[in-house]
């Protein structure tokens, strides 16, 4: 389906998660720009002149509401989609808000987003289904985290016994209560994110503790195959060596 240039609405988001939402329910009548990269930090951000342009005329610009770097922007909406979007149920309420807001901006192609939406639903329904055939071996397994990965960790069924911030955020005597709790907890995996340094190779070294580099933004794929790749990694490290097949069909 071709459409002119003309009728393209051009959407800014904060990041890959937002981006690759909005292409999903939007397809080819929207043009998205993501502003930070998926392996970089998105609270921690220096606007480019380009980019806060490209903000400021958005014809719809979506954030997560706690990028404090846009404080300061002179914006007259920002639509905001709040709550961890790695968990389906979350993405799921997310792609209504965004389908409606898609249909507000551009009324005539309301139909269209309504049959890309139901397409993305399904898929979102297909991962929930394989999340929760697998959900009974990562249950009760104790973890440290990133305080970023604590609620998709919780929500796979993980107990999380502490969570950490960034390395340089990490005092000695905060490391050492960690390297502890590992040890008298029996903790099975320490899960680090990717936006927010590497304090597991720490934690491995001192402990043993096998350790897991998640994300919490699509990097180079669509949203249910990033998911599927985080538990993924999450199998493989409680399982090194195993070669354990996982199925599920791959999808945006």
């Amino acid at each position: 389906m071709l459409f002119s240039l003309l009728s393209i609405l051009k959407v800014v988001t904060t990041t890959t998660m937002l981006g690759t939402l909005v292409q999903e329910v939007g397809g080819e009548r929207v043009e998205v720009q993501v502003i930070v990269p998926g392996g970089m930090c998105p609270g921690h951000f220096d606007l480019k002149p380009g980019e806060v342009r490209a903000i400021e005329e958005a014809g719809l610009f979506l954030a997560h509401g706690w990028e404090r770097w846009l404080e300061d922007l002179n914006v007259p909406e920002i639509c905001t989609i709040k709550g961890n979007l790695m968990i389906p149920e979350n993405m799921r309420n997310a792609v209504e808000k965004v389908s409606l807001l898609l249909e507000k901006k551009d009324p005539e192609g309301k139909d269209f987003y309504q049959r890309r939406k139901r397409e993305f639903l399904r898929k979102i329904e297909k991962l929930e289904i394989w999340i929760d055939s697998l959900r009974t071996i990562f249950m009760g397994k104790k973890v440290v985290c990133s305080v970023y990965q604590k609620e998709f960790l919780s929500y796979l069924g993980f107990e999380v016994v502490a969570t950490y911030g960034r390395p340089e955020e990490t005092g000695a005597g905060r490391l050492k209560e960690l390297v502890d709790m590992i040890k008298k907890k029996k903790v099975e995996l320490a899960v680090d994110n990717l936006q927010s340094g590497k304090l597991g190779e720490i934690l491995e070294r001192e402990t043993g503790v096998k350790t897991c580099v998640l994300t919490n933004f699509p990097v180079n794929k669509g949203y249910c195959e990033t998911v599927r790749e985080n538990i993924k990694k999450l199998l493989n490290a409680l399982t090194p060596g195993s070669n354990r097949k996982i199925s599920g069909k791959k999808g945006s």
